[in-house]
């Protein structure tokens, strides 16, 4: 008896240093991700590239979401600051979302990023609530359509807002 178990252990031990050094990378991708945040709570798309983008964000958001298995509010670090970058780069105006700040170039796709990061995030629904509206009369295209779904899915909503024709 004391030969199986002995021969067990030793079977496992193999599978104990992948899942050491899988543990490994998880921690240093955390700490990458974390790195490209910015004062502003954003998060840039790398090192080269030190601007915060909501596409940067939502990634980086999703990515610590998942590494750390902690909400994502919780997930990032400063989550008050992320949520505040995300809600600058909403125009509660017109209903959309930019990739920066006060951003003006706007697009069906930025627009479902910034709902679902948002959602992710926890950011109360009233913030962005024309957000969906816009959505609804601007995705036209199968793509457009296609990644608004998305959105509204994450926003909850049951019935498909969308003429498919």
């Amino acid at each position: 008896m004391r030969i199986a178990i002995v021969m067990l252990l030793l079977g496992l031990l193999p599978s104990y240093g992948f899942a050491e050094d899988a543990h490994d990378k998880n921690i240093a991708t955390i700490r990458f991700l974390t790195a490209l945040q910015q004062p502003g709570g954003g998060f840039a798309g790398g090192p080269k590239d030190p601007k915060a983008s909501l596409h940067a964000t939502i990634a980086a958001v999703r990515a610590l979401h998942y590494l750390t298995g902690k909400k994502a509010f919780d997930a990032v670090p400063n989550g008050t600051k992320t949520a505040a970058f995300v809600i600058s780069c909403y125009d509660p105006k017109a209903g959309i979302f930019a990739d920066t700040p006060a951003g003006k170039q706007t697009s069906v796709a930025l627009t479902s990023i910034g709902i679902m990061v948002a959602i992710d995030l926890d950011i109360p629904r009233e913030k962005y609530r024309k957000a969906i509206d816009y959505l609804k009369e601007h995705a036209k295209t199968f793509e457009e359509v296609r990644i608004a779904a998305a959105a509204v899915e994450a926003w909850g909503v049951k019935d498909c807002p969308f003429d498919l024709k």
